[in-house]
């Protein structure tokens, strides 16, 4: 796989060489599954943040950089390669998500 993506100029992020790299607050890997196959809470976690520094790495134009105040991804991020087409979730009211649209 390591090869085809290196042949084809793409991006490649290694979920098994990652975890098994992955710090010991980690490991052992194997809590990165929940049954031996599907991801579990932590594993879940795991592969969110290598795809978020793959996306950093390889699409910095694709990051979405956190709320300079809160540290948090919401109506404060920022995206420079993504027009904002629709309200970010906490700008939507659970009562009259309507109003967020308009």
């Amino acid at each position: 796989v390591n090869n085809v993506a290196t042949e084809l100029g793409l991006s490649l992020l290694d979920l098994w060489k990652e975890m098994q790299a992955a710090p010991p607050e980690y490991q052992p890997w194997q809590n990165f599954l929940s049954d031996g196959l599907h991801l579990s809470p932590s594993g879940n976690k795991f592969v969110g943040e290598a795809l978020l520094r793959v996306i950093d790495k390889c699409l910095p134009e694709l990051s979405v950089k956190p709320c300079r105040e809160t540290g948090n991804i919401n109506s404060g991020s920022t995206c420079a390669g993504i027009d904002r087409m629709a309200p970010w979730h906490d700008e939507i009211n659970s009562e009259e998500p309507e109003k967020a649209f308009s």
